[in-house]
């Protein structure tokens, strides 16, 4: 019994500092900021790679960023992540 409860608290204490990591690491304010900058600078026309040159991110990431904010607009393009967010009045003035 002892074996097993150690176990158990071993694994608690491996796996929780992941689990926070992966499921709270969306909700850090940091990321939501870079997301709002890749989502002005693609509605000022900017290409993925200028966007990663400026925010010292890979493109990859830039297009991650513009994934999560098409699925959180509830788009598919672009344009429409644009519109919406006009609409919303994410881009300001």
């Amino acid at each position: 019994m002892a074996n097993n409860e150690l176990g158990n608290n071993l694994l608690q204490a491996i796996s929780l500092p992941y689990m926070k990591s992966k499921y709270l690491g969306s909700l850090r304010r940091p990321r939501r900021k870079e997301q709002f900058v890749v989502l002005k600078s693609v509605a000022r026309g900017e290409r993925s790679k200028e966007i990663a040159v400026q925010l010292g991110i890979s493109e990859r990431t830039v297009k991650a960023h513009l994934a999560s904010i098409y699925n959180k607009l509830g788009v598919d393009s672009r344009a429409a992540a644009i519109v919406i967010a006009a609409q919303r009045g994410l881009l300001g003035k």
